[in-house]
């Protein structure tokens, strides 16, 4: 199959050469009794001709200067001479298209609009055309950076108002407001065993002992030098109280972590010193 397929590529290569092919359809116009003949004639229409068979048409119709020396002439002619005479054509052709554009300008001129005048309008509007183009595309270009200045400008805001909101939770979170509410207070020693045990009930700093019998309030100090770390989520704070002292309880400084979640002031838990832990649990 490979062998049957090279042959007719090959074939298809030589029949494709100009000299070939205009050698074949020469031969075919100088020797037309032969493929008529072939393709239409039957053997009464032979008979008819006088020839007993097509090969005894076909040696009567083969000669030397018919079916060799013309067709390869005429081959010749084609390849070579005729692209020179094509080329001519096409060149006079052109010429005279030339001429008529020419002429045609000459005559234009003693009409209503010069040649000169309307090669002006046509530069000025190409000027034009390209003014508008230019424009264009500095106009798109504007507007793409419009638009990224726009989205820049989003990106922007939106970073500010996160900036914005974490300054804000800084600052709630360093406020000792956040440790509003009841709490019961214990103070354990390295023992384990609890030393103090009150109800406090902070707001906004003041601090308050409620007695549980009667659910009195005494105030006995307030919350000073309050700092808490966001990330840490640890805290730090002193509570100025005489009250304190009076009952032999001498340091007030705390420093407490939260163990209730992600600030979330349920539970704090830390020491005053090292040999005293504090317990803070919230109790509303």
């Amino acid at each position: 199959m490979e062998k049957i397929s090279d042959f007719f590529k090959e074939l298809k290569e030589r029949l494709s050469n100009p000299f070939i092919y205009s050698f074949l359809i020469s031969w075919l116009i100088f020797n037309w009794k032969i493929p008529i003949a072939l393709i239409f004639y039957k053997s009464e229409d032979l008979l008819k001709d006088n020839y007993k068979s097509f090969i005894s048409l076909i040696a009567d119709q083969i000669h030397l200067q018919k079916s060799f020396v013309y067709p390869i002439l005429a081959a010749l002619l084609y390849t070579f001479a005729f692209p020179f005479f094509r080329n001519t054509i096409i060149a006079f052709n052109s010429w005279t298209k030339a001429w008529g554009s020419s002429w045609s300008m000459r005559l234009s001129k003693s009409g209503k609009i010069s040649i000169e005048k309307y090669i002006e309008l046509r530069n000025t509007y190409a000027k034009r055309t390209q003014l508008l183009e230019r424009t264009l595309e500095n106009e798109s270009k504007f507007l793409q950076e419009n638009e990224e200045l726009k989205n820049r400008i989003l990106q922007l805001t939106q970073e500010k108002n996160e900036y914005q909101a974490n300054n804000q939770k800084w600052i709630d979170y360093s406020s000792y407001s956040i440790l509003n509410g009841e709490w019961n207070f214990q103070t354990v020693d390295s023992s384990q065993k609890v030393r103090h045990e009150k109800i406090f009930l902070i707001k906004d700093g003041t601090v308050s002992e409620i007695f549980n019998s009667s659910r009195d309030k005494k105030v006995i100090g307030r919350i000073e030098n309050f700092h808490y770390n966001f990330l840490s989520q640890e805290m730090i704070f002193y509570i100025n109280s005489k009250y304190l002292k009076s009952i032999d309880y001498e340091s007030h400084f705390y420093t407490l972590r939260s163990q209730s979640g992600s600030n979330t002031f349920q539970f704090l838990q830390g020491e005053e010193d090292k040999s005293t832990f504090v317990n803070f649990t919230k109790v509303d």
